[in-house]
């Protein structure tokens, strides 16, 4: 049975089994699909030639492509294209995909492997651009075949919405820059899988030239060398960016960055390689912020350090300003060496480079199992750390005499620098570090090794 269409819409709305269609539209509606799978009754993507050749592009006669539909579109009266499951276009130059009318919306209608996919492909410069004023792009995957793609996504038209995700081919087939816009009025929801610890040519994620007003909303994984979201050429003001970002091995300092100065904007991101909700803007340097005040983080395995003098090997680094330590503890995650080997902690300060341990040194971790704890429990800077622990379980701070309130009402002060870990011997084993620190200051951080 033929699918009933009326292509002039109804005058008072419509009620179908007592359920409203709230569905308004003022333009026309295309569909796109050039994939082998099509609706019941329902023929292949065709754009047509002379004559009466090709497809209409409804729901059952769609469009081959989105370039097609766009050219059909009337700028202004609020066209929308709606693509369907499992189709994909390449774009190979600079001009091939443009939307260039007003008001003009581009739909992908699934998830997953049956995104409606773009392909940049055959030259660098191959780009979607979207120049119409209050366009938008939903529910597309961009990804690449070619590497070092200038700018995936580029946006010259005002008031535009991109809900998109952008996927990089390989870690050595990378698109350079994901999107950039120099129009005001922007709103970017952006995902964007790439390679953050192998990949090679990421430069940025976002970036923006003159915006004045902009939201965007990121859920960035990849590398990106200068910055996820750049400011460029013009000043651009009241930029808000939300989300998560994870670059390479970069935490914070890489997250935003204004090259060309004088921007107005504010961010609040969760920062995957500081482990932190990271606020800023351009009033305050971005750092990390807790509800609590205490921030915790754990580091990944590790070998045993293999330092035996001062100031040990570095296993975490301190910036922006001071912290109170409330917690420090190395756990075994590959058993130690049957080796005596005793174990101290020491800090260094970034402004004097002076190294200043806080423990003594530990008694021997020989043949530490795995699951076993050493931890900071200090009554003094000179108390050892406990060994022990095995299976995970001790009493915290206030220490198990409870005697020990220093870490629970004081914690350890360190300055900006580093804490190292000091070893009388080069045993095997491995570790991961977990801290729980109280950063005194807006912009301070701590990075584990």
């Amino acid at each position: 049975m033929p699918i009933s269409n009326y292509p002039q819409g109804f005058t008072n709305g419509l009620t179908v089994r007592n359920m409203p269609v709230e569905i308004a539209n003022t333009g026309q509606v295309f569909w796109v699909n050039n994939s082998s799978i099509v609706p019941s009754q329902g023929k292949y993507g065709s754009d047509g030639g002379s004559g009466n050749t090709g497809n209409l592009g409804t729901y059952l006669q769609p469009f081959a492509t989105i370039e097609h539909a766009i050219a059909v579109c009337v700028s202004g009266r609020g066209d929308l294209i709606m693509v369907m499951p499992h189709h994909a276009e390449t774009i190979s130059s600079a001009t091939q995909f443009n939307i260039s009318g007003n008001n003009i919306a581009v739909v992908g209608v699934a998830l997953g492997a049956q995104k409606p996919t773009l392909t940049l492909a055959s030259v660098i410069g191959a780009t979607i651009t979207i120049s119409g004023a209050g366009c938008s792009m939903q529910g597309i995957l961009i990804t690449n075949s070619l590497d070092q793609i200038t700018n995936a996504v580029t946006v010259t038209g005002a008031d535009c919405y991109l809900d998109i995700e952008t996927r990089d081919s390989t870690a050595l087939i990378e698109m350079a820059n994901l999107v950039t816009c120099n129009a005001n009025y922007l709103q970017l929801n952006l995902k964007h899988t790439g390679f953050p610890t192998t990949g090679r040519h990421g430069v940025t994620g976002v970036t923006l030239n003159g915006v004045v007003h902009g939201k965007v909303s990121l859920d960035y994984q990849g590398l990106a060398s200068t910055a996820v979201v750049n400011f460029i050429t013009t000043a651009c003001a009241g930029i808000e960016i939300s989300g998560l970002i994870w670059n390479g091995t970069t935490p914070i300092t890489k997250d935003v960055v204004d090259t060309i100065t004088g921007s107005v904007w504010i961010m609040h991101v969760y920062d995957m390689v500081a482990g932190a909700s990271i606020v800023g803007g351009n009033n305050q340097t971005p750092g990390a912020t807790s509800a609590t005040g205490i921030i915790s983080v754990t580091s990944g395995v590790h070998t045993l350090p293999q330092t035996v003098s001062s100031p040990g090997t570095v296993a975490a680094t301190i910036t922006g300003g001071p912290i109170l330590v409330r917690e420090l503890s190395l756990e075994i995650t590959t058993a130690v060496q049957a080796q005596a080997c005793t174990v101290q902690f020491a800090a260094t300060d970034t402004a004097s480079s002076t190294t200043t341990t806080f423990s003594a040194a530990s008694a021997s971790i020989s043949a530490m199992a795995v699951g076993s704890f050493l931890r900071l429990d200090p009554i003094t800077l000179a108390t050892a750390p406990v060994v022990g622990a095995t299976g995970g379980v001790y009493l915290g701070s206030p220490g198990a005499d409870n005697s020990n309130t220093n870490m629970q009402l004081g914690g350890v002060h360190l300055p900006a620098g580093t804490i190292g870990i000091i070893t009388s011997a080069s045993n095997t084993g491995a570790y991961k570090l977990h801290l729980r620190y109280e950063p005194l200051g807006s912009n301070v951080n701590v990075l584990l090794a």
